[in-house]
């Protein structure tokens, strides 16, 4: 992995000293709020705001049992050997393998007076027990309301006996570039701690997930900040920190929070239903690049580009097919792929929506029911990732290593019903190693026809560098996953 993919991550929650610290565990510190559209002079002071805010602020610790031979844990012993003695044996576990026991800390804020408490989803997934130490350092025990992992928040309660202070909402679409935002958390396990900062981009989209809109900061945000606010200068909040971009763990001056106006729906459909139930059509679907623009024929990257459609799904029903663009549903434009799953996750179960797509150039409209999106989306299993030897009607061609599906079949590499042509190999900075194809690979349509046999294919990518064209290539890979790439000729 590179550094810069690694780099970007759910901020793990401070363990406490000595204690194991889990990558996935508590929460990614991610911190960024942009201040209120009226807030735009420096504050002299945070003084009043911190003074005012702070009390609704919460600690959260939770208790997890990881499996001893959990690559998380093996690797981080490995890199850290006195984080050992932190980690203890658990009682035995059902398959008779010693669990342990691990600590991880996160923060998080209070929204209503019974107790009712926003943080983010990794800071207590899997957790055994939840604590909250409030403000004032009350310790009390807190239970899991609804947790929504796609979105990466939850909401749990405490019992407190009395009304607890709370923080409002804020509109964090008023947010604007270079607006001041102060955040509270709990860093590295110290306490309530605050940091000052600006919004220095909204938008972002870093691969943390597929609802991300992630607004940026470079206020300080460390391990143990995940599911604190961010809020404006009227101390509303308008974001929640839940990732950092960062070498070594530590804050570097960029991190990431969850605005208001996705978080809210998330956590007022928690705290109803316990969970969230979001609307499915049935579609894969990935960015429109500028090469793949030109490989279709069309102007601009605008839209989401459909890979894949679920059997017997909605799409499936409506006609919509693999290599349509959706450009627009319920009237609304939709210039990527974050948009489109942002809509139809808010539409509601059982209606009909009107969704535009480009198919060869020509735009039409179709009519989709909406769906309650299933609870788990398994992928389509490829089989090992292993190649077997090279059978004697291989072809190479623009760095590959082509083979009839048919031909490896028999080796578990691929499914016995997926077909096309499988890449056996890849030349290292060739045109196929170039666009992200990879060993193990099936191309499945070359220029939107079925690829059959690996003279065939050979035979129209060699066309195609001869006249200097990119060519549209959809591709099944190992983890089964549909997508189109443009193959450059060199």
């Amino acid at each position: 992995m590179s550094n810069r993919l690694a780099a970007v991550a759910p901020l793990p929650a401070r363990k406490p000293r000595g204690a194991l610290l889990l990558s996935f565990a508590c929460g990614l510190a991610m911190l960024l709020a942009p201040g209120l559209a009226s807030a735009r002079e420096a504050p002299s002071s945070f003084a009043e705001l911190a003074k005012r805010v702070a009390p609704a602020v919460v600690n959260i610790s939770s208790t997890q049992w990881i499996a001893p031979d959990s690559e998380e844990v093996q690797s981080l012993i490995s890199r850290d050997s006195t984080r050992r003695k932190a980690v203890r044996p658990a009682p035995k576990t059902r398959d008779d393998r010693a669990a342990r026991h691990v600590l991880s800390l996160g923060s998080g804020f209070i929204i209503d007076p019974s107790g009712l408490i926003v943080t983010n989803d990794h800071v207590i997934e899997n957790a055994h027990s939840v604590k909250v130490t409030l403000a004032d350092n009350t310790v009390l025990e807190g239970s899991i309301v609804g947790r929504d992992p796609r979105s990466d928040l939850a909401l749990i309660r405490v019992k407190a006996g009395h009304p607890l202070p709370i923080v409002d909402w804020g509109n964090s679409d008023a947010a604007e570039v270079g607006d001041w935002l102060m955040v509270i958390g709990n860093p590295y396990g110290l306490g309530g701690s605050v940091s000052t900062g600006i919004v220095s981009a909204r938008g972002r989209n870093i691969d943390a997930g597929p609802y991300g809109d992630y607004i940026q900061t470079d206020a300080a945000i460390n391990r143990g900040n995940s599911g604190g606010p961010v809020f404006n200068m009227a101390g509303q909040v308008i974001g929640i920190s839940t990732v950092i971009f960062s070498p070594n763990g530590g804050s570097v001056g960029i991190g990431f929070a969850t605005p208001a106006s996705l978080a809210r729906p998330v956590i007022e459909a928690l705290k109803r239903d316990g969970r969230v139930v979001r609307g499915f059509i049935g579609v894969e679907i990935q960015e429109m690049s500028p090469d793949l623009a030109e490989a279709m024929g069309l102007r601009a990257p605008f839209g989401a580009l459909v890979a894949d459609v679920t059997e017997k799904s909605p799409a499936a029903d409506a006609r919509i097919r693999s290599g349509d663009v959706i450009t627009r549903i319920n009237g609304t434009p939709i210039p990527d792929p974050r948009q489109l799953q942002r809509l139809v996750s808010s539409l509601p179960i059982g209606r009909e929506a009107p969704i535009t797509v480009l198919r060869d150039g020509r735009e039409m409209t179709v009519s989709v029911r909406i769906v309650r999106m299933p609870e788990k989306l398994d992928p389509i299993d490829t089989g090992s990732a292993d190649a077997p030897p090279v059978p004697h009607n291989a072809s190479a061609v623009q760095g590959m290593t082509l083979v009839p599906t048919d031909a490896v079949k028999r080796e578990a590499v691929v499914k016995p019903k997926q077909s096309g042509v499988m890449v056996l190999d890849v030349e290292p900075d060739s045109p196929a190693a170039n666009v992200g194809i990879d060993p193990g690979d099936v191309l499945v349509e070359i220029d939107k026809k079925p690829a059959v046999r690996v003279q065939e294919v050979a035979s129209q990518l060699k066309t195609a560098a001869r006249n200097g064209r990119k060519v549209l290539v959809q591709v099944v890979d190992r983890d089964g996953t549909r997508h189109f790439l443009a193959l450059a000729p060199h």
